[in-house]
């Protein structure tokens, strides 16, 4: 930032530089969980041991109002461009607002100034609302869009996910170079290149989920949760009230990064997209559930347990013996075909062609029974 043609600060990760004749000081800054800027500081010693020295004090009442008599400046230059929530003051003329965005918010009134965009999402509230009138569970993005309590792991998500990108494109890099000769040409063997094309896939599956996700945080009709769980993951049912208002509960196995992408990336985008959709019956009472014309529900899961597999490189479980098999010669024998004590066959997929309808439809919930999962 400069003030007549003279640099003041510049912003950086852990808050701002400021000039200090030839050299520079670096100004750290405190934040609370809503990214509310409360203390700002600085070493000031010229020896190893640190001496810390209060810049700026920040507090506020919760809908960002500053409290008064002891928010003032100590030492340094004013930041007036990182404040609550880390946004912009704007005190030209009087407004005495904080810039988010797409719309200026006066905590005096704890309202915006324009209508929110998104105000479909919200229809209980007030389409000048700011986030959704509690402002010590939600935080506001942009004004223009509640930022929930599971944000943090939808960004853990993606970054696991991006992990995951780079580790797999290392993996084919490294296959390329082993194919590479003393020419420089590449010549794949046949494993090579199955190897190859299943990384791939499973690298361009990833950033679709990736693709995924985002389609989830900018929806303008739906509200997501995360929710982890231990344990198996039942199939999605919504109440009456969560259809009415557009708001879903992703749940997904604790730990489980691949379920999680299953459940939320694919699933979440699913909703989105309109692939699945949910309405209220016409009693009023309860929940339906219908695929997008022409799909299935089995089409559904393939997607989903394909964005899975391509995170894990693997997939693992039971499903009803197919003929043949040793056991359905077994169940044959002992005639528990078709009941509790039906015995089931293992699968392992460790390519993204073996996950397919047959597959997903004789899907057991464990080794013995005869309950399939969809």
């Amino acid at each position: 930032m400069y003030e007549n043609d003279a640099l003041q600060f510049f912003n950086q990760p852990e808050g701002y530089v400021e000039p200090d004749g030839g050299a520079y000081n670096y100004v750290y800054q405190y934040k609370d969980h809503l990214g509310n800027i409360k203390l700002s500081y600085k070493n000031i010693s010229l020896t190893s041991t640190p001496s810390l020295q209060i810049v700026e004090e920040n507090n506020y009442y919760p809908f960002g109002l500053e409290h008064k008599g002891y928010n003032n400046v100590i030492n340094g230059t004013e930041n007036k461009y990182k404040t609550y929530q880390g946004k912009e003051t704007e005190e030209e003329l009087g407004k005495n607002t904080l810039a988010f965005g797409w719309r200026d918010y006066d905590p005096a009134i704890a309202r915006f100034n324009k209508i929110d965009r998104f105000a479909e999402k919200y229809q209980s509230m007030s389409p000048y609302h700011f986030s959704g009138n509690n402002p010590i569970f939600f935080r506001e993005i942009k004004g223009d869009s509640i930022h929930p309590a599971s944000q943090a792991k939808v960004d853990a998500l993606k970054t696991n996910i991006n992990t995951q990108v780079t580790s797999l494109t290392t993996q084919r890099d490294a296959v390329t170079t082993a194919a590479t000769n003393k020419k420089g040409k590449v010549k794949y063997s046949e494993a090579q290149k199955a190897q190859v094309n299943e990384l791939n896939y499973r690298i361009g599956n990833l950033n679709t989920s990736l693709t995924n996700i985002a389609s989830l945080e900018s929806s303008t009709k739906f509200t997501f949760k995360l929710n982890a769980v231990s344990g198996n993951i039942a199939n999605l049912t919504p109440s009456v009230a969560d259809v009415n208002s557009n708001t879903f509960t992703l749940n997904y196995i604790s730990g489980d990064v691949g379920n999680q992408i299953h459940e939320v990336a694919t699933h979440g985008s699913q909703i989105v997209n309109g692939d699945l959709t949910y309405s209220v019956n016409a009693a009023g009472s309860g929940v339906n559930a219908a695929v997008r014309a022409g799909g299935t529900s089995y089409g559904l899961e393939v997607s989903a347990y394909q964005s899975q597999y391509s995170y894990t490189g693997a997939l693992s479980g039971y499903r009803t013996p197919t003929a043949g098999s040793t056991q359905a010669t077994m169940n044959t024998l002992g005639g528990f075909t078709g009941t509790t004590n039906q015995i089931n066959s293992p699968f392992n997929v460790n390519n993204h062609t073996q996950i397919n309808v047959p597959l997903i439809r004789s899907m057991t919930e464990g080794s013995i029974g005869h309950t399939t999962i969809y």
